[in-house]
Order: C-alpha cells, then structure tokens, then sequence
C-alpha cells in the first residue's frame, strides 16, 4: 500500500529526483542527457534557418498619375441624351400577356372578382364592407376557389369542392353526423360557419354548386366577421348574381356510370344599362357506385336580380332566390 508507480518520463524522473535522495545519481545522468540533445536540437535548427537564401525584393507600388477627364461641353450632352432616347424608342416594347386559353369563351360569364386573364387568380373576395382591400393586401389565411377551379374539377356540392383544401377535413361517417355537411377548420367545429351571400347557413344539408360563384374558405379566429364561436374559420359561400355586361345562355349536360344524368341551364339577361336578371337550374338523376336502392337525385333552381341605380354607381343591389 501507499507504492506509487510514476511513468518515466523526464518531468517524472525530475520530480522524484527532488523529492528523493536516493534517486539522484539516476535522475541527474537522464536529465543532463536530454538537456543534452535539446540543445543540440536548437543549434541544428538555427544553423538551418541560417542557411543561404537569395534575398527577397519587394518594389513599393508606383504611383500612377490620374488623367483628367474633361467635362462635357452642353452640346455633347445633347447628343448623348438624343442616342439614349433614341436607343430606348428602338427597343421592342413588352409584349402583353398572355390571357387564358378560355379567356375568350368565358368573357360573357366569368368570374367578376377574378382576373379576366387569369380566372384562376381571385383579386377580391365576397363583395361586402367587411373586406374592401385586394385580396393581396388582406391580412388573413384565405383560400378562394373560383367557378373555374369547380368546374375543372367537377365539383358537383360543396363537400367535394373543399377536399383537398388544406387545413379542412370532413366530419361526416367518422363519428359525426351520419347525413350532410360537417366540416372541421384547423380542428375545430365549422358546421354552423357556413355563409350563403353573406348570411349564416346553419343548417345541416348537402350543399350544391350549380349556381356557385366562388368558395371562401377563411382559416383562424374569424368572430370579427362571422360571429361568436368562429374559432377555427368559415367558409363563404358566393352565388352567381347578374351581369350588366351583356346577355348569355348556357347549358351543361353530363352522362356518366351508375346511370348518371346531369343538365344545368344558366341564362342571364340584360333588361337594360341598370337592370339583369339571371335564372339557372338543375336536375340530376343518378344511382350510387357500390351501392344498391341508394340513389342521388338532386333538383334545384335560383333567381338572381341585380339593378343599379346608375351608370355612375358601381356597388349593384343583388338578391338571389336559390332553391
């Protein structure tokens, strides 16, 4: 016990030369001989950094004089500001852009809040005092689908429209009501934040989209607008109204399996410069894939009557009738 085994090394065999007599014969040999090499080592690293080298010249930097540039006279000036103009008119102008394939066929109906070029690219929500701004300057998380974007993916109700929104989920079978629309914004309960034009629509249904113009969907705390409870959002609801553009008449008709028939009739009207009326309607008789004596019929129609008081005026009373 208490026996200590020190490496040897020469910081070791120095200290145990200090603390013990007996080892100073050893310690004193082993120390004068590494001091030894040591010092040989310095001398063979000074004579080679000694050696001969070519000396090294650095030039300090020449100073160049700086020319002076005479300053245009007035009519230099000139000229140069007419070859400028005149390189600038003889660029090619930027070409316009490039409207929508359709942009030509859906003139008469298309979407009044969305880009004419663009029907895809909604520029203002529902038409109220609650949301004057584009909808670029909106400070909300707004997701709008246009009539265009239902038609090309064939949404028929509401239902099917918003799947595959993010951020809304469908409530309807897993728990829930067992009939009609029940979605769920950011987890929350939307059932009864539904808006037609504006006006709650609490009840539980399947909602169509035959006379639909465009679908809001509002996510995040929304009692500002919406009303109490609207904690995970709303979603908005825009029927087709009049256009005082000019007169159309369109009808679609669909045929599909499990004996699907479809016809939708959309005629709007134009009575005179302050006064449209638009009527449209659906009949629909189908069967349900995969399943026997289930059917889905749906018929409906709607009126809509927009008067404006004149030319002047831009802000159009409207008044649907949808059924």
């Amino acid at each position: 016990m208490g026996h200590v085994v020190a490496p040897k090394s020469l910081r070791s065999i120095a200290a145990v030369d200090l603390a013990d007599d007996k080892f100073e014969g050893i310690s004193g040999r082993k120390v004068t001989a590494v001091a030894g090499l040591i010092a040989v080592a310095s001398v063979a690293g000074a004579e080679a950094q000694q050696s001969n080298l070519p000396p090294v010249t650095v030039d300090a930097p020449v100073a160049r004089p700086v020319l002076a540039t005479p300053k245009p006279n007035p009519e230099q000036v000139r000229a140069r500001t007419a070859l400028r103009r005149a390189a600038q008119r003889a660029q090619p102008t930027t070409a316009a852009p490039v409207p929508y394939p359709n942009a030509g066929e859906l003139r008469a109906d298309r979407n009044p809040y969305a880009d004419a070029a663009a029907p895809y690219k909604v520029d203002h929500l529902q038409a109220s005092g609650k949301f004057p701004e584009p909808l670029l300057n909106t400070p909300k998380t707004v997701t709008v689908l246009s009539k265009e974007v239902l038609e090309d993916k064939n949404a028929t109700t509401l239902k099917q429209a918003i799947l595959s929104t993010a951020g809304v989920t469908l409530g309807t079978g897993e728990g829930g009501n067992a009939f009609g629309d029940r979605f769920f914004i950011r987890g929350f309960d939307a059932r009864n934040d539904v808006f037609i034009d504006g006006v709650r629509d609490a009840g539980v249904s399947v909602r169509e989209n035959f006379f639909t113009e465009q679908v809001e969907i509002l996510r995040g705390p929304a009692s500002s607008f919406a009303g109490r409870g609207t904690a995970g959002g709303a979603i908005k609801h825009r029927d087709q109204a009049g256009h005082d553009r000019e007169s159309f008449y369109n009808m679609d008709t669909t045929f599909g399996t499990d004996h699907t028939k479809r016809v939708t009739l959309d005629v709007n009207q134009v009575i005179s410069p302050t006064l449209a009326v638009r009527a449209g309607g659906l009949f629909q008789d189908a069967d349900v894939a995969g399943r026997s004596y289930v059917t889905d019929d749906r018929n409906g129609g709607f009126v809509a009557a927009t008067w404006k008081r004149s030319m002047r005026s831009r802000s159009p009373a409207t008044t649907s009738i949808p059924n």
